[in-house]
């Protein structure tokens, strides 16, 4: 059996946590790496064959005392590794959850078609609501051709914002 997937946005095509190796990762230097692996789903039903991955990287962390704010930067290396029985596929979007919250005005994203970062989305066909949605719109759905399709990689930048001197961040939840 074949399945053909064209293009599909994050409402159709998402990793719960559930599915996803890495549940929570802290980071707290220059450096620190995680990966997470995701399985996808069409319409909530597991798709064999339909998988991501994508690798954190933190590039800078900086600390301004004047506005008593912390800036983390990362790389994300997203992966659409899909296969057999998978053609086609698009990771077009990607979202997770930080402790402590993110100041989403002040954080930016770049790279692989990602242009915004939203607060608060909610992806009705995982049944959850995410802190932090990286998009190609003003909503968590995705969509619009953005992000790695079969078999490539995008580098994106992500720059996230927090109020206070954060010497530790964790992220979990990812989808």
């Amino acid at each position: 059996m074949t399945i053909k997937l064209l293009i599909l946005s994050l409402a159709t095509v998402f990793a719960t946590a559930a599915h996803a190796s890495v549940i929570s990762a802290t980071v707290g230097a220059v450096d620190d790496t995680f990966s997470v692996d995701f399985d996808g789903s069409v319409d909530g039903n597991p798709q064999p064959g339909l998988t991501s991955m994508a690798v954190f990287t933190v590039d800078a962390i900086a600390y301004d005392n004047v506005a008593d704010t912390t800036t983390w930067d990362f790389t994300i290396a997203l992966t659409n590794n899909s296969s057999d029985p998978i053609t086609d596929s698009r990771v077009s979007g990607l979202a997770f959850d930080t402790n402590p919250d993110a100041n989403i005005p002040e954080s930016s994203v770049s790279g692989g078609g990602f242009t915004d970062v939203v607060g608060d989305g909610s992806l009705p066909t995982l049944g959850g609501t995410y802190e932090i949605c990286l998009t190609s719109g003003p909503s968590c759905q995705g969509g619009g051709g953005i992000g790695p399709s079969f078999g490539t990689t995008v580098g994106i930048m992500l720059s996230l914002a927090f109020e206070g001197n954060i010497t530790s961040l964790t992220l979990d939840n990812f989808a």
